[in-house]
């Protein structure tokens, strides 16, 4: 029964991992995205090879003025733990608002994360993540919904003015 509950647990807090990550990305929370991952973490991410920290500024520089929205849905996971160590396959699609000569573009990008953790002082974090490509579709945006019921709706932002933070606490 201690092997299950410990295999529980272990599932619990690399899924936390995973959500909060892609969360930290969304809202760009630099501090969020690099709490997923141990020091000496890296992350392969296309364009992108590097430390944690560097993923974090990576994505802010990359996002900013250029990509107006961004929002993963995490699809299933495949999860092997070992010990203190595990891995996962995340299946995920990430969808994307940005606007391309001055036109607005949508973006789907669905794909994989494929990622090692280690449990250190009690605690999962990503050691290695390497971005699977699956395909990607950016169409032009031909409507937006418009009128009193969204217009009175509260707006999603990429900062810690998101309503989400009031909800959490600030976090």
């Amino acid at each position: 029964m201690v092997e299950v509950v410990r295999d529980l647990e272990a599932r619990r807090q690399i899924q936390d991992v995973l959500t909060r990550l892609s969360r930290g990305i969304d809202r760009l929370d630099r501090e969020l995205m690099i709490s997923c991952y141990h020091p000496d973490a890296i992350d392969h991410h296309g364009s992108y090879e590097g430390s944690a920290v560097g993923f974090a500024d990576w994505v802010l520089e990359r996002h900013a003025g250029k990509i107006e929205q961004c929002m993963h849905f995490l699809g299933q996971i495949n999860l092997d733990i070992d010990g203190d160590t595990a891995v996962s396959e995340l299946h995920v699609i990430v969808f994307y608002r940005l606007n391309k000569d001055g036109v607005d573009h949508d973006m789907m990008a669905p794909g994989r994360y494929l990622d090692r953790f280690e449990r250190r002082e009690g605690e999962w974090k990503i050691v290695e993540r390497v971005t699977l490509h699956e395909k990607d579709r950016i169409d032009p945006v031909v409507f937006k919904m418009q009128g009193p019921f969204v217009d009175l709706l509260p707006k999603g932002r990429r900062d810690k003015e998101d309503p989400s933070y009031a909800f959490f606490n600030g976090n």
